[in-house]
């Protein structure tokens, strides 16, 4: 799926990573958990979506394969999308397992840097996803433990000087899949967030009243429940038994956001938008 972006009235950007499809296999290796081969591509609009220019390969380059998320406009102008770095089908981090961000100081016409957010030995910092917090921009990952497979506790970092520098990976009180934040006002956050191994498992909704590090597990609502869940923990090795994701949320008003995602009933795929407003807190 590709993040859209809108920098200027009317003038979007998209990222989106095409993936070298071999169809014979699928996409991570069962026996490395490496990924097929990917490229970065990003296309701009100047009519707000009706037409779009030729895709481009981004100029930043990695021995490892890029994992894109959404750009972003930073407060001094420059634009700039965090990603998690994924290991090759043949397996082997060749640059060190970690995320990065990667900026344009040109409205997107090049995106040439590529910095460290996040990286610690054993950790996969993954699916990023961006918020503003009162001119602070907050990402919050999903964090893996690339010995057990297992997920852990979602990390949050945050900028306050226009991605230059990144606090340390922080903890919160949810382990889950992607989750997507949006800071609304005096502390208060929505977030959607992909539960897979529960019970219950679907896409589920909640709040935090304290500015996202603590989420009320009372709030939660599922958006979309999944019939079963994956047999084993491994994202990459149970990843064609996932039957939705890659959800994101755009902030549509004071208290209201639309969640996107797509889900799968084993023989159509469909990618739905769902309208979610905060009420009565």
């Amino acid at each position: 799926m590709a993040h859209v972006t809108e920098i200027e009235p009317e003038e979007l950007i998209a990222v989106y990573g095409l993936i070298d499809t071999d169809t014979n296999n699928p996409m991570f290796n069962p026996e490395t958990d490496g990924m097929q081969n990917s490229v970065i591509r990003i296309t701009k609009s100047f009519d707000n979506g009706k037409s779009w220019s030729k895709p481009r390969n981004i100029e930043f380059e990695s021995a490892d394969i890029i994992v894109p998320s959404k750009i972003i406009k930073l407060p001094d102008g420059t634009l700039g999308f965090p990603c998690e770095m994924h290991d090759h089908w043949e397996g082997g981090y060749k640059e060190g397992n970690c995320s990065r961000f990667i900026k344009s100081y040109d409205k997107g016409d090049t995106f040439s840097e590529g910095e460290i957010m996040a990286a610690d030995a054993g950790i996969l910092y993954g699916d990023a996803r961006p918020t503003f917090m009162e001119g602070k921009l907050v990402i919050f990952l999903w964090t893996l433990d690339l010995f057990k497979m297992e997920d852990q506790p979602i990390h949050v970092i945050s900028t306050e000087n226009s991605a230059e520098s990144w606090s340390d990976p922080a903890p919160i009180n949810i382990t889950t899949q992607i989750m997507s934040p949006m800071y609304l006002d005096n502390g208060l956050m929505l977030a959607i967030h992909q539960d897979r191994f529960s019970s219950n498992p679907g896409l589920k909704a909640m709040l935090s009243f304290d500015n996202g590090m603590n989420w009320d597990k009372t709030s939660e609502t599922t958006l979309y429940g999944a019939d079963n869940k994956p047999d084993g923990t491994n994202p990459f090795a149970q990843f064609n038994q996932f039957q939705f994701g890659c959800s994101s949320l755009l902030k549509t008003g004071d208290n209201s956001c639309l969640a996107s995602f797509w889900h799968t009933n084993g023989a159509t795929t469909s990618i739905s938008v769902m309208k979610i407003s905060v009420e009565d807190v």
